[in-house]
């Protein structure tokens, strides 16, 4: 029996308390012992090590069994019967209420947010199949239901990472207010801060960026500060003209304009752009690519599978001139008329070789020497940032100069979470007063 399963039972059966860490460091538990007169009645259990003594309790439990510990016939703590799914249910139906007041929009987010706890809520079971989470009342959580709550989000989240952890903690101390303050639960509200202060869920990084992950978000604001439009103008004109590559000026140019991810940019194909010579041009969004070259229509995310992406007339005339050129070039094997194939058999100008006889995808055009040797002197990115520069900085743009509100970046970039692209994506830089109208035809540069 591993340690989460004998602090399951600890609690589910035994009726033990939460284990705590006391302000000297040690792990503590206790449970109440039916005639002892003394400490209101718990008998408790101390430990330097959290493992060894959850280790150690599997060893008070077959006393219990056994009748050499006798404990009292209530549990402990239970002070209300709401249990968790109860107060899910509860507050489900207040903001469903709110819709009525004209907050659709929002309070639709909030309930889809509230599925996805729903589900990490359901994901863990004991051998029995009983879902502890969702069935153990808010007034019991502890250190082992926030254990049991991160290891669910890595079950039912693609990518688990310290983002992801912060979102869904996040929605679990809604809860936790929700349910003190509406139906005065006496929780310990606090116990989520708590557990993210713990020394060894600091240590496993649950919930902090690693120091490399901050200075590059720290070089990316840099770059967005740096990059102005005329700068971006120039990189394009000097730097990668068109008649020089066409394949990765227009792969560049096309992040630059819509903030397509990298394995969606060279996933896209030749049927995926619907040209309009009124405007009305747009990209669909029909697959993703991944590190291995491998595509599929499964997209990184369900929102963003199947999308269409507008583009001005400029990107639009581009693209229009670029693919009879690809089609027609005797230097690419494309059977699948993919939009940015790598040149087969064929070293480019950028220094980059590809697989002989066939067209490579997305695997090829990663590769850390691409980048490196178009972004040279005053264009040099910074290591971890690649094309994912392209993206941030287009999204920044379109917020400082309210080309799209936050609901359309969201819908253009893939998020499925609107709080993605508030917090991560838009790095609010000065002002510069740009003609809206060019911006969006993709003029400007």
């Amino acid at each position: 029996m591993d340690n989460i399963d004998i602090e399951s039972k600890w609690r589910s059966e035994i009726k033990g308390s939460p284990i705590v860490q006391l302000n000297n460091g040690k792990w503590q538990t206790w449970v109440q012992v039916k005639g002892k007169r003394t400490d209101r009645g718990r008998q408790r259990f101390t430990n330097k090590n959290r493992d060894e003594l959850v280790v150690s309790l599997e060893k008070v439990m077959h006393r219990v069994r056994t009748g050499a510990i006798v404990l009292e016939d209530t549990e402990v703590n239970m002070t209300a019967h709401l249990c968790t799914h109860h107060l899910l249910k509860d507050l489900q139906k207040d903001w469903l209420a709110e819709t009525v007041l004209g907050k659709k929009r929002a309070i639709s987010e909030r309930i889809n947010r509230l599925h996805n706890l729903l589900k990490i809520l359901e994901s863990y079971e004991d051998d029995k199949g009983n879902k502890l989470l969702l069935n153990t009342p808010m007034q019991k959580w502890g250190i082992h239901e926030c254990d049991l709550f991160i290891k669910g989000i890595g079950l039912v989240s693609r990518k688990q990472t310290p983002n992801s952890n912060n979102k869904y903690f996040t929605q679990l101390r809604l809860l936790f207010s929700y349910a003190k303050v509406v139906h005065n639960v006496p929780i310990q509200v606090n116990i989520i801060d708590d557990y993210m202060n713990q020394q060894y869920v600091k240590q496993k990084g649950f919930f902090f960026n690693a120091p490399s992950l901050r200075v590059r978000k720290n070089n990316l604001k840099k770059l967005i500060r740096k990059w102005d439009i005329d700068m971006m103008k120039e990189f394009f004109e000097t730097q990668i003209p068109y008649e020089q590559n066409p394949l990765w000026h227009m792969a560049l140019y096309v992040i630059a304009n819509t903030g397509l991810r990298c394995g969606e940019l060279f996933a896209l194909q030749s049927d995926d752009f619907y040209y309009s010579h009124n405007g009305g041009s747009y990209l669909v969004v029909s697959g993703f690519v991944d590190n291995h070259g491998n595509r599929t229509e499964i997209g990184k995310t369900e929102s963003a599978e199947q999308r269409e992406i507008p583009i001005g007339k400029g990107l639009a005339e581009k693209l229009k001139t670029y693919i009879p050129s690809i089609q027609s070039s005797p230097l690419v094997s494309n059977p699948d008329g993919i939009l940015f194939p790598q040149l087969a058999g064929h070293k480019n100008n950028t220094g980059s070789t590809t697989r002989t006889g066939e067209a490579t995808y997305y695997k090829a055009c990663v590769t850390k020497t691409i980048l490196a040797d178009i972004m040279k002197g005053k264009f040099e990115l910074p290591k971890g940032l690649k094309f994912h520069f392209f993206r941030s900085w287009v999204a920044t743009k379109w917020y400082s100069n309210e080309i799209y509100n936050d609901y359309e970046m969201t819908s253009i970039l893939g998020h499925a979470d609107i709080r993605t692209t508030q917090e991560s994506y838009i790095h609010v830089a000065k002002r510069h007063k740009v003609n809206k109208n060019d911006f969006l035809d993709n003029y400007l540069f």
